[in-house]
């Protein structure tokens, strides 16, 4: 295990909570992508996993810390090569990725893809670069409730959220239908007792 996160709470100062009982673990060599909607939380969850933060309730426990570099530090081209030249120093078991694609060119986007494919590191990456998020194995959606674990790369994600909108489209439906037949059955009563 290199990274445990055991029922971790983030919550504002002004005490809005942010997410509440996120709970993972990754091993040595595990790609995730960390995904959520804006807002949900990814880059301050980084933040608690490098203690730049600290959780208003659970732990967080790294077994060594992870490799990160604020991205939003340097330009495009100069994120990709002081990254992968730190990686190449280091050589760190675990690295911590907060939309690393952004704003890069398209040769040094490829660098970054070809190092997460050749790369036997763990990693945890926020991204909206579905590309990137296809070449990692597995996959966590942050919610303000917790995580949710899919056990496949951001497309099998999208599938397994299609299916359960249709199942809820599929139980509204039969809901509807019930209701329907429930109306029916007052108005019969009803008009039996009008009679």
């Amino acid at each position: 295990m290199c990274i445990h996160i055991q029922s971790v709470t983030y919550m504002h100062p002004d005490k809005d909570v942010l997410f509440s009982n996120v709970s993972f673990s990754m091993g040595k060599g595990e790609k995730v992508a960390l995904i959520g909607n804006n807002g949900s939380g990814k880059s301050t969850l980084m933040q608690l996993i490098t203690k730049e933060l600290s959780p208003s309730e659970g732990e967080v426990i790294c077994l060594e810390p992870p490799y990160y570099i604020p991205m939003q530090l340097l330009s495009g081209g100069e994120k990709t090569k002081v990254f992968l030249a730190g990686i190449a120093l280091h050589s760190p078991s675990f690295i911590l990725m907060d939309e690393p694609t952004n704003h890069l060119d398209d040769v040094s986007r490829g660098k970054l893809y070809r190092f997460i494919t050749s790369t036997s590191s763990g990693m945890l990456v926020v991204s909206h670069d579905r590309i990137l998020l296809n070449l990692l194995s597995s996959t966590y959606e942050l919610t303000s409730k917790g995580v949710i674990y899919y056990a496949g790369n951001y497309d099998f994600y999208k599938e397994q959220k299609e299916l359960a909108v249709q199942a809820l489209q599929a139980r509204l439906e039969e809901n509807g239908k019930q209701l329907q037949k429930a109306r029916r059955q007052a108005r019969e009563v009803l008009s039996l007792i009008h009679i």
